[in-house]
């Protein structure tokens, strides 16, 4: 397929079920990778956060069950590894939302964590289109012959980066090893800079490279602002940034539990809706604090950086940092929950004057632009 692949180039009835999403037209990486997986190629996709990466994969595995005769079956077409629980429940839901509109009997189970194997025994009876879940989970599901490898057509990877870093790469090869020798093999990151391509090489996989660009950043509808205040001060400026920023639904981030628990305590005291979410909270609550943040019962979500590789909402307006991640693609994650699909965002970081140098690193490193405010008046207003 050459030229530039548009959405009209679609089977109908997906063009249909997309636009049920509001989704009429493709997306850059989207345009770039679903005509090379739909011809076999295995592929590696870069882009920014929130350019419609899940979608750039799905849509040529739909594109496959589409054009199956009816009486075939389609069971574990499809098996996609994921770095974190959360990922893996958002990208559920994008499966039967879109199997949904399709109208077509596909769904997901999820493996991840400490799940009970009679239970998810029953799940894979069922004989489910798409398995998600952790390298390790998958692996061991494999082993035990509860997974049945020889089945799967695609085998993808997502947030990539992590997968095949260096602590994550050999496990995932032996992933791959479990499959016949041919599979075809997807992977797709916000983050694809030299490291990442070097890992990729490691793989000794033929894979096509695509990326919509070489730097590592944020959508440019996304503004940053900062704020300067003493470290005994930032929970206090927190609310007021909240008002400021008049954002009706926020992600707070945090490094430590300790920092996440009491802003979201002292926010509970003034009557906000908000909860805190945990990496090794009880999956079950987490899934609960999401389900109620997408229906809008909750308005705010207190988080550590699992929160900024999990989640993935097209509401969000605002990010605030009460404390900077380390390194500059952790930022690119954290910002990256707001100002999806063209909307506007804003990511507000609460610093210290010890926290300056970061900033300019992470303008220096993204090529943004990070602008000082002061609260006044109950306002974000120029620093003067």
């Amino acid at each position: 397929m050459e030229g530039n692949f548009t959405i009209q180039q679609l089977n109908f009835k997906l063009r249909k079920a997309l636009a049920s999403q509001k989704i009429t037209e493709l997306t850059e990486i989207q345009s770039l990778c679903i005509p090379q997986i739909i011809e076999g190629h295995n592929v590696s996709g870069g882009a920014k956060t929130g350019t419609g990466k899940t979608l750039a994969y799905l849509i040529p595995v739909y594109e496959y069950l589409l054009k199956l005769p009816v009486e075939q079956p389609h069971d574990f077409t499809c098996v996609i590894a994921v770095p974190a629980k959360e990922l893996a429940f958002q990208i559920s839901r994008q499966i039967e939302l879109l199997s949904k509109n399709l109208n077509i009997n596909a769904k997901a189970v999820v493996a991840v964590g400490n799940f009970n194997m009679q239970r998810m025994s029953e799940s894979l009876k069922a004989k489910p289109t798409f398995v998600i879940g952790t390298p390790a989970r998958l692996k061991e599901l494999i082993s035990l012959k509860k997974l049945p490898a020889h089945k799967c057509k695609f085998l993808i990877f997502d947030e990539a980066d992590r997968l095949i870093d260096k602590d994550n790469i050999n496990l995932s090869m032996e992933l791959k090893k479990c499959f016949y020798r041919d599979i075809q093999t997807l992977f797709f990151t916000a983050t694809f800079g030299q490291k990442y391509q070097n890992n990729l090489d490691k793989t000794g996989i033929d894979i096509v490279k695509l990326s919509t660009s070489r730097i590592v950043s944020t959508p440019e509808t996304i503004k940053h602002y900062y704020v300067v205040c003493m470290h005994r001060d930032k929970n206090e400026t927190v609310r007021k940034v909240i008002k400021a920023s008049n954002a009706s639904k926020a992600i707070i981030f945090a490094n430590k539990r300790y920092d996440i628990d009491e802003i979201t305590q002292k926010l509970k005291y003034h009557n906000y809706k908000v909860e805190a979410l945990h990496a090794e909270g009880n999956k079950f609550r987490n899934k609960n604090i999401v389900k109620d943040f997408m229906d809008g019962k909750l308005q705010y979500i207190v988080a550590s950086d699992y929160a900024a590789r999990g989640m993935h909402f097209d509401d969000v307006d605002a990010i605030i940092n009460i404390s900077l991640p380390e390194e500059s693609t952790e930022y690119v994650h954290r910002a990256g929950r707001c100002g999806r699909n063209g909307k506007s965002g804003i990511c507000i970081s609460i610093i210290t004057d010890g926290e300056l140098n970061k900033v300019k690193k992470f303008q220096k490193d993204l090529a943004i632009n990070m602008v000082e405010r002061s609260l006044y008046q109950g306002k974000l207003v120029a620093k003067k």
